[in-house]
């Protein structure tokens, strides 16, 4: 996997990719509430840190220093033990060194209580989301078996969802910002911080279907990088100064009195826990408001298992229909449906409107059939033929295509910001993100021995820029629930079945072969009872 990221100046990514709520006059009362904690030192009208006396390097050999010769160690827990040689950073587990940890923490800790004294004291009209915590260092996704650890995250004040069954760490669902930190800027630091940012991305968009984008802040030394991660596209900004006050209070607030929504929570999806009488144990399910309708899911039939975070992402689910959020028992006579929740481009046809095309054709085609000698028809049997006129004819076809209940549009990815490039030397090496993510404790690639974007590779110069180059276009979340259930074909046992659902969507397609002309109809086959959402479904 090589992630695409756009990058541009820091100010371009607060005003696009935040809620854009911080203004000068409220950096200012933010810094007055900072020194009067005795947290920013004014110094004939220039600002710094009382914590952050130099860089975060000169810092940590002090910190070193201090514990060599007192021989006193930080005594803040840690996760992994230390390493030897190369090993640390080359292999798919990495264990990071212990000792570089501890002075890790204990040089940017004060970052911390930076951050929740501005949580603590906001200015008038601005109310905090989530406030910093670095405890627990390790994560759990609700993918089965996958952890990932993080120096510090923003957390959400008001958790969105329920306490995770059988977790003992923090839940990526409630993780809205995460943060990696390095006291040196060599470029495999860099780098490790970069895929870190990338790897807490993927499993927060993938493991939770509330979140819409996430974000992370890395630190190598006082360089400090903003990262935006969505369906559409990823950003990073322009390094900005650790030790710039205004800037990082004005980076920090902007995320810090962002709504929940605005960090990347869909307003329109909840999670619960509710008791499942099959395995006997809570389990994590969602309720989706579509429109003025819910519905709560049941099981997933199927998701996507690819490893990039910009795409479609399609998720399927079984669904039943409920009264609201907070009333989830099931409607009187509600039938079990399927759900299909993806992010398409926001200019792309939703699948009621593809198909109201299609049916618009088809009718047309029912009344004007063409005679057998069309040349449309070559290579048609006769029985095919005169099957697909009774059923244009009578508009039987429609039985062919999954009914939908409801088809609608929810949020859409931010924009691509202004003055936002391409950088494609972001990440100078590929990444494969183990698929084994179901074995307990696996953490692809938390180390690496790529080097950072400065470093001069031939490879990467001399790859040729693809031929159409890519506009970023935001993607839209379309919502479409179907009132029949359906079931892979490998999954069924009855050979019969089986080609009876080939049959079925090889009669779906021959009008789209022979006849339909809009592009849009070519997905006929895709929307076909015997293909539900993609190739490979047929009705139960």
């Amino acid at each position: 996997m090589m992630p695409e990221v756009l990058e541009g100046p820091a100010a371009g990514w607060l005003q696009c990719y935040t809620s854009n709520c911080i203004g000068e006059e409220q950096v200012d009362q933010i810094i007055s509430s900072l020194k009067n904690e005795g947290l920013v030192l004014d110094h004939k009208g220039t600002l710094r840190w009382r914590d952050f006396p130099g860089k975060p390097s000169v810092l940590g050999h002090s910190h070193k220093a201090f514990q060599q010769s007192t021989g006193k160690e930080d005594g803040s827990p840690t996760t992994g033990t230390a390493s030897s040689g190369t090993t640390a950073t080359t292999h798919a587990v990495a264990q990071e060194p212990a000792g570089r940890n501890k002075t890790e923490r204990a040089v940017f800790r004060s970052l911390g209580t930076i951050i929740n004294t501005i949580v603590e004291a906001p200015p008038p009209n601005l109310s905090p989301s989530c406030r910093y915590e670095e405890e627990p260092y390790a994560t759990d996704s609700e993918i089965s078996g996958s952890q990932h650890r993080l120096d510090g995250v923003l957390r959400l004040i008001k958790s969105t969802s329920p306490p995770s069954p059988k977790r003992s760490r923090m839940s990526t669902s409630d993780v809205a910002v995460g943060f990696e930190f390095k006291c040196k800027d060599e470029p495999e630091l860099i780098i490790d911080n970069r895929w870190k940012a990338l790897y807490f991305a993927y499993h927060a968009l993938h493991s939770d279907c509330q979140r819409k984008h996430t974000y992370s802040i890395t630190i190598e030394d006082n360089h400090v990088s903003l990262w935006y991660f969505s369906r559409s596209h990823s950003a990073k900004s322009q390094e900005f100064d650790l030790l710039d006050v205004r800037a990082v209070v004005r980076a920090l607030s902007a995320l810090i009195f962002s709504t929940v929504e605005d960090l990347g929570y869909d307003a329109n999806i909840r999670r619960i826990s509710e008791w499942d009488e099959d395995s006997k144990e809570d389990q994590l399910r969602y309720v989706y408001r579509l429109d003025d309708r819910f519905f709560k899911t049941l099981k997933c039939r199927d998701e996507y298992d690819d490893l990039y975070i910009i795409g479609r992402a399609t998720r399927v689910w079984e669904v039943i229909e409920v009264t609201s959020f907070d009333n989830i028992a099931p409607l009187p006579k509600a039938q079990r449906m399927i759900l299909r929740d993806v992010w398409l481009g926001h200019d792309e046809d939703t699948e009621r409107e593809i198909q109201e095309k299609i049916f618009a054709r088809c009718d047309e085609l029912g009344r004007n059939f063409p005679p057998d000698n069309d040349p449309r028809l070559h290579g048609v049997d006769d029985t095919t033929r005169s099957l697909l006129r009774e059923r244009l004819k009578d508009g039987s076809y429609k039985e062919l295509f999954l009914t939908i209940e409801v088809d609608c549009r929810g949020e859409m990815s931010k924009p691509r910001a202004e003055g936002f490039t391409p950088a494609p030397r972001i990440y100078d090496m590929p990444v494969y993100l183990n698929q084994e993510a179901k074995k307990r404790g696996s953490d692809p690639h938390r180390g690496s021995t790529s080097r950072a974007n400065s470093i001069p590779d031939a490879a990467f110069r001399s790859q040729a820029p693809p031929s159409v180059p890519r506009q970023y276009k935001p993607r839209q979340r379309n919502f479409v629930v179907y009132r029949e259930v359906c079931s892979a074909l490998h999954e069924l046992n009855d050979l019969h079945d089986v080609v009876q659902a080939l049959l079925d969507a090889l009669l779906g397609r021959v009008p789209s072969r022979c006849f339909l002309a809009h592009a849009a109809d070519m997905c006929m086959l895709q929307h076909s009872r015997s293909c539900f959402s993609c190739p490979g479904f047929t009705v139960m």
